[in-house]
């Protein structure tokens, strides 16, 4: 699990919270698609942040999954695509051409963009 005692300085948190009105959210809420790395077991706060935005947003969503990361099942379903591919040059290529594929059909399908 991450650490999180950051969360205790107050000033910090506060600045934290700051960056994701200010910064992650206006950012998302301008994108078309979210694409995320599966976190597996870690608890990665600002990820889990980015991808409660992203579902609330109705953000079409992406995530890659690298080397056969235990997935939350509650994940898997939230996503539109799930790209499962081992961490190595080829299976990045191969994630880079499902990705490409994803926003072709994307912007196939809604040419008005989100």
């Amino acid at each position: 699990m991450s650490d999180l005692s950051w969360l205790d300085d107050l000033e910090h948190s506060r600045a934290w919270i700051e960056a994701v009105r200010h910064d992650a959210l206006p950012k998302l809420m301008a994108s078309a698609v979210s694409i995320t790395i599966n976190p597996g077991q870690e608890i990665d706060l600002k990820v889990a942040v980015e991808l409660g935005m992203t579902i609330l947003l109705d953000k079409p969503l992406l995530v890659i999954n690298y080397d056969s990361q235990p997935i939350a099942e509650h994940l898997r379903r939230a996503a539109d695509l799930v790209i499962e591919e081992p961490a190595t040059h080829t299976g990045h290529r191969r994630a880079q051409k499902q990705i490409s594929d994803f926003l072709r059909t994307l912007a196939a399908d809604e040419p008005d963009a989100r």
